[in-house]
């Protein structure tokens, strides 16, 4: 199962900060942050060193304005939510750190064509193509909620092309 950048449940999106700012061991987490996260998750945020980074802001942006409180500690079905998070979050950096210029570029073009940097950014919802650009120099390091949007993106664009061939094939 992969990250999903776009759920907003507190434990899950806590969760993904341990697991940016802890990427090598849960055994990194200090014990009274993992102890906060999963019993009131709101209030381990202000626990955590959270470093200035597209990442981080990308987590952040998608907390839910009024995230709900457990004065009585979560259920633990909802605990699950924050491991879900954190190991999710933790394979997704690996697998933006893994993603060169050229994939970025090989993915743009196949989803957008030659002039495919705006489009890209659009549909990531980024404020402007030069993210894009900065991403290809080297100089800013792809997030892995942007990684993992690409990836959504290309799979969903295959199964469009899947679904029209299957369409023309039937007429």
């Amino acid at each position: 199962m992969a990250l999903n950048p776009k759920h907003d449940n507190i434990h899950y999106l806590v969760g993904r900060l341990c697991g940016e700012i802890y990427p090598e061991s849960v055994a990194d987490i200090p014990a009274h942050t993992t102890g906060k996260a999963l019993a009131n998750p709101i209030e381990a945020i202000p626990l955590l060193k959270l470093p200035d980074t597209d990442a981080v802001a990308e987590i952040m942006e998608t907390m839910p304005a009024d995230p709900p409180s457990y004065p009585n500690g979560a259920r633990i079905e909802l605990q699950g939510e924050f491991w879900l998070g954190y190991y999710q979050q933790r394979a997704a950096k690996r697998r933006a750190a893994a993603l060169t210029p050229d994939d970025l570029t090989r993915a743009g073009q196949a989803l957008f064509g030659d002039r495919w940097q705006t489009d890209l950014a659009g549909a990531l919802h980024l404020t402007d193509s030069a993210r894009i650009r900065q991403m290809l120099s080297g100089r800013r390091p792809v997030p892995p909620g942007v990684a993992a949007e690409i990836m959504a993106l290309l799979r969903q664009k295959s199964a469009e092309a899947a679904a029209m061939a299957d369409d023309l094939e039937r007429r």
